[in-house]
């Protein structure tokens, strides 16, 4: 994906969105605090994380309802690389797994995508990577964003 002269300022707000989320100590946090991004720029995030053990199901693989939390974050950074420094709340979710996503130590990626933001709902996608960038899950967010755009932090001049 080209790099464009925005993106470093995509990049620092998704980012200055991301550490809101850290700082509120909330579930997002503690499950994921973990997580990097690695590049943004309008309407595409990506992210990686190292699996712990607190990702892994029982079985020692990477767990779906952590999968879950990935598209609802990756959603809501996708739309912060579109200016929402809030992203509204969730009206629908779905995750589709392909295959094992990852164990304990191995690095998966994200590629959270802003399909399309409109007045009242936005829709975000969420490809989960293994570290040979192999396609193992996909995950479809649907959000309510009428008040979300009228947030005073939001930065709509990210381009």
């Amino acid at each position: 994906m080209a790099t464009n002269p925005g993106s470093s300022k995509v990049l620092t707000f998704v980012r200055s969105v991301w550490q809101d989320f850290r700082n509120s100590n909330g579930f997002d946090a503690c499950l994921l605090g973990d997580i990097q991004i690695l590049r943004a720029i309008p309407g595409f995030v990506e992210c990686s994380l190292k699996l712990e053990n607190r990702h892994l199901n029982r079985m020692g693989n990477l767990h779906g309802g952590c999968i879950a939390a990935l598209t609802d974050l990756g959603g809501s950074l996708a739309l912060a690389s579109r200016g929402l420094f809030v992203s509204g709340v969730s009206i629908d979710m779905n995750q589709t797994f392909l295959k094992s996503g990852g164990t304990l130590g191995s690095q998966i990626l994200l590629h959270a995508k802003c399909d399309r933001l409109g007045s009242n709902i936005a829709f975000t996608s969420v490809d989960f990577l293994t570290e040979a960038k192999e396609t193992f899950a996909k995950g479809r967010h649907t959000k309510f964003v009428r008040n979300a755009l009228n947030d005073p932090r939001n930065c709509f001049d990210l381009n």
